[in-house]
């Protein structure tokens, strides 16, 4: 087989693996975990958004554009002073105490795909000037109501978490 021919094949072999449904698409956010593959695919919306009051754990409920359930939440529960470690990101579920939380590594892949996810979809949602109508307190013109602003808060808290994680 000539050589102009064989790279042509192989051409068309990667074309049609890169281009195949089972490919991921570069909107997709991949949580790896030993047993299991967690895929989220933009846009994606977040159903429920809220601080426990335990201490400050904030819990998410997600849904992707291909109908896909996410929970995750940032371990805000108070600690003493002696015994304080780092707090958790927990997958699958909206509390740590909620049956089938998995607590993934402090500052792990796991947590950067949830701090990417985050960001991209605050960015996706509001412009600079409701970034800084969130701080504006008696301001109640928020785009979506008083509603969206508390939603809007709660992702600016968690991604602040995130953030200080890497400080």
């Amino acid at each position: 087989m000539p050589k102009r021919v064989f790279f042509l094949l192989i051409g068309l072999v990667i074309l049609l693996l890169v281009s195949s449904p089972l490919a991921e698409a570069a909107n997709d956010y991949i949580i790896e975990l030993p047993d299991e593959k967690i895929v989220l695919t933009a846009p994606i919306k977040i159903l429920w958004i809220d601080m426990a009051r335990d201490g400050g754990t904030i819990g998410v409920t997600l849904l992707d554009s291909k109908g896909v359930n996410f929970e995750f939440c940032f371990d805000g529960r108070m600690q003493t002073v002696e015994d304080y470690t780092p707090p958790h990101v927990f997958l699958k579920a909206i509390h740590p105490s909620l049956e089938g939380a998995l607590a993934v590594p402090v500052g792990g892949a796991e947590e950067r795909v949830l701090q990417s996810l985050m960001e991209d979809w605050f960015a996706a949602n509001y412009s600079e000037e409701d970034k800084a109508q969130l701080f504006d307190s008696p301001n109640m013109d928020f785009p979506g109501g008083p509603e969206e602003k508390l939603k809007a808060y709660r992702v600016f808290q968690l991604l602040e978490l995130f953030k200080n994680r890497r400080n």
